[in-house]
């Protein structure tokens, strides 16, 4: 079976538009924290495109680390290792090697490992990947079928509109599959993101 056709509601994102930075740093909450195997990969993706970050902190894979910090972190690899792109295409590519940084991990592969490259199984406990990995973002798997899934995030602070693209492509990449990932924006900190692969 061919991949599902989007629904109306859901176009092609516009990825040329800039980004207001400081309009998206606002809206992170002091609280909002992130496991620090994140911030590794950030720095080990840029150091394999041969940028590495200027930030030499020390990060322990569990531990909780603060949301803004991840921010500045995301935007200087997103500028770095893909400079000709627009900002929203850069986070998006950046965001894909989120999902596999936590499918090997020991908590990914409880949550994961016994799902193979089910796709519509994954997506179905997409909340707790989430709820390992940060807090305070909210997840409901809407909608799943054996070629498309919908997942809506609320209360996500980390670029949902365009970072969170690439992290659901991931799942697509890791699990060997052809898919697409669109969002619908319903809020500077809510999206709704149609999943369908073939």
């Amino acid at each position: 079976m061919s991949r599902p056709a989007f629904p109306p509601e859901y176009p092609a994102p516009d990825e040329r538009t800039p980004l207001d930075l400081d309009a998206h740093r606002a809206l992170i909450p002091d609280e909002a924290v992130l496991k620090g195997m994140y911030f590794n990969d950030l720095r080990k993706v840029m150091r394999e495109a041969g940028h590495p970050s200027r930030n030499t902190q020390h990060y322990t894979l569990f531990k909780d680390y603060p949301q803004r910090d991840y921010f500045e972190l995301l935007v200087e690899a997103a500028q770095t290792v893909y400079p000709d792109l627009p900002l929203a295409r850069a986070l998006r590519e950046v965001g894909r090697s989120a999902y596999p940084t936590l499918a090997s991990s020991t908590i990914g592969r409880v949550v994961f490992g016994v799902l193979g490259g089910n796709l519509q199984a994954i997506f179905r406990v997409a909340k707790k990947g989430y709820d390992v990995s940060m807090n305070l973002t909210e997840v409901k798997t809407l909608e799943t079928s054996p070629h498309h899934a919908v997942v809506q995030l609320d209360r996500c602070f980390v670029f949902p509109h365009q970072y969170q693209v690439g992290v659901f492509e991931g799942a697509l990449a890791t699990a060997g599959r052809d898919g697409e990932v669109r969002p619908l924006p319903l809020s500077p900190t809510s999206v709704r993101l149609y999943i369908v692969w073939d």
